[in-house]
């Protein structure tokens, strides 16, 4: 996976060379830099906490410094090579099995942070799109899209869906021979807000690094 990943950065950067990179990389003030770094750091701190969450979902408490050390490493590796049901799943499989977690309980944890995940990319979407009306289907030339702000109420549907769903029901969800608990309203919070923040988070850093352009804010980029 890491050399797959490799070719594709290759792919994709195949119209610079190095020396623009480094060239590139010290036009950056100092300042930049260092905001982007701290800002990289705290994006890791938040994703850390998606595995918090879902081992409060999953009422199973670990030692601190296990989850925070699971979490990063899974995530260190799926931002990395991509394919993270398969590249942080079986990193977690293999540490959350060594500290008495079942296999079904994992998976739980993985589905648990993927929804995290998700969640977070529609509130984040679809806050940006009603902030910031955009005419998509101009921006992006695609014919056939929606106005920004009708589609970014769209997007918040699934997240209001979900937030419903917490408040109201108390049976536990089947989904064949599976029971999933349902997420209380507080934890189903606390997921739209890490989830949010991660993905807010990540694009700070990227506009951090960007040329100033004079007419680009951040609500626009995102």
């Amino acid at each position: 996976l890491f050399l797959c990943a490799l070719w594709a950065l290759h792919h994709q950067l195949s119209e610079y060379s190095w020396d623009d990179l480094v060239v590139y990389l010290e036009a950056l003030s100092p300042h930049r830099l260092r905001l982007a770094l701290a800002l990289t750091v705290a994006s890791y701190a938040v994703i850390t906490a998606y595995d918090w969450l879902a081992l409060q979902y999953l009422r199973k408490p670990l030692a601190g410094a296990r989850v925070l050390f699971a979490s990063f490493v899974s995530y260190a590796f799926s931002n990395s090579v991509g394919v993270s049901v398969l590249s942080s799943g079986s990193l977690r499989l293999r540490l959350y099995s060594g500290w008495g977690l079942s296999a079904i309980e994992i998976a739980q944890i993985v589905l648990f942070s993927a929804v995290t995940l998700w969640l977070g990319l529609l509130v984040t979407a679809g806050g940006v799109l009603l902030a910031q009306p955009v005419d998509l289907a101009e921006l992006l030339h695609l014919p056939a899209l929606p106005h920004g702000p009708w589609l970014g109420a769209l997007l918040l549907v699934p997240v209001a869906g979900w937030f419903a769903l917490a408040l109201l029901r108390r049976e536990p969800l089947r989904v064949g021979d599976w029971t999933l608990p349902v997420v209380r309203a507080p934890l189903a919070a606390r997921q739209l807000v890490i989830g949010a923040a991660d993905w807010l988070l990540a694009a700070a850093v990227l506009y951090a690094l960007l040329p100033r352009v004079a007419d680009l804010g951040y609500g626009h980029f995102l």
